[in-house]
């Protein structure tokens, strides 16, 4: 299971989008709001998942490694939040291009 999908985000998913799924899924999964063996196991997961994209350095080194050529994203839309209808309607298509 990639980071991308620990944190259900698509692979070009800017900083702020990383940092909101973190908080969302850190707080159904923390293991003090359950006692499950499993949602400790995925709340690691997860910390381990945003430890991992909120830097861009090991983030690009991940990419790389699991074949996402960041390259070829770099100037599409990391690190910027969508403002016109038309980016809004092409970072959907990106969210359904990357499940």
């Amino acid at each position: 299971m990639s980071y991308y999908s620990i944190l259900g985000l698509p692979f070009n998913s800017s900083s702020t989008q990383i940092r909101e799924a973190y908080k969302a899924a850190a707080l159904k999964y923390h293991p003090d709001k359950s006692s499950s063996d499993d949602n400790t196991s995925h709340f690691q997961q997860i910390n381990e998942a945003y430890q991992t994209l909120r830097d861009k350095d090991k983030r690009a080194r991940y990419d790389k490694s699991i074949g996402i050529d960041t390259d070829v994203l770099k100037n599409t839309y990391f690190d910027q939040k969508p403002r016109k209808k038309m980016d809004i309607q092409i970072d959907n298509m990106w969210n359904q291009w990357g499940k």
